[in-house]
């Protein structure tokens, strides 16, 4: 998870607002290939995301991301409400009100 919660930190390659939208109970459609653990490099929004499939932290079905439970959604929470998200809670926030 640290890895993935550095990636969401620095955005890297979008992934930020992926998961910014995925916390606000939208779905992602995307177009992940087969990935395994060894391949993970985590340097691109894919590879963020196919890891976060891979570590069981979001599912994927008919090229749809979700987060798979209130669990998990109350994690990434936290996560979006660091310091160092700046006001991406804020925005989260926004998001659920729509």
């Amino acid at each position: 998870m640290n890895e993935i919660v550095d990636c969401i930190e620095h955005n890297v390659d979008e992934a930020r607002e992926d998961i910014v939208n995925l916390v606000a109970g939208n779905t992602i459609e995307v177009h992940l290939d087969g990935c395994s653990v060894t391949q993970l490099q985590l340097d691109t929004r894919d590879e963020i995301l196919s890891g976060m499939v891979v570590f069981g932290f979001l599912s994927y079905h008919d090229d749809y991301l979700t987060i798979l439970n209130y669990e998990l959604m109350q994690k990434f929470n936290r996560v979006l409400s660091r310091e160092s998200m700046g006001g991406i809670k804020k925005i989260v926030d926004q998001l659920k009100k729509c």
